[in-house]
């Protein structure tokens, strides 16, 4: 027994090294900078590591590099669950770009496409709510259920929030 518990655990110890080893050295190097001078951290520096994270993303992305490990970082640091859902309802009223559309998040609750497609029934329209760190938002063409996504950062400048697989970016859109 002794002899598969030591198999099995030197498979998973190969296995994670083989994952880290993958990693771009720079996200190594932010995530070993964060847990050393944060051991405790508040969420000022959870967002000030996100914000890094997203910048780092950005970067390797434009160099067409593997930004999938970010993404699975960005993941482990969700905005708290008992954040205060009307700060965030402040923050995301106005325009975002994401790298597929532009989107308009509207005080009355409604959201909309800038840009529609062409051929576009009228379906990327809809409503949207905080609760806590979850952005719910529904479609008005009645898709089956709401989506719900839980907020990773929100800011003046960064929207990014996951459905638990992917990771959505988006960018404020100056005015």
């Amino acid at each position: 027994m002794r002899v598969i518990r030591f198999i099995l655990l030197l498979i998973a110890v190969t296995a994670g090294g083989r994952l880290s080893a993958g990693e771009p050295a720079v996200l190594r190097e932010a995530r070993a900078v964060y847990q050393r001078e944060t051991p405790q951290p508040s969420e000022a520096d959870r967002e000030r590591y996100v914000t890094r994270l997203v910048r780092l993303r950005e970067m390797i992305a434009r160099k067409k590099g593997d930004w999938q490990a970010i993404d699975a970082e960005v993941k482990r640091h969700p905005a708290p669950a008992e954040s205060d859902p009307a700060v965030f309802a402040a923050l995301l009223v106005g325009s975002w770009r994401s790298p597929r559309h532009d989107y308009i998040y509207h005080s009355d609750g409604t959201w909309s496409v800038a840009d529609p497609m062409p051929g576009n029934d009228g379906s990327a329209v809809g409503r949207w709510r905080i609760e806590g760190n979850q952005c719910i938002e529904s479609y008005a063409s009645g898709a089956p259920m709401p989506r719900r996504y839980t907020i990773l950062l929100l800011t003046g400048h960064d929207h990014v929030v996951t459905d638990g697989e992917s990771v959505f970016y988006r960018v404020r859109i100056a005015k």
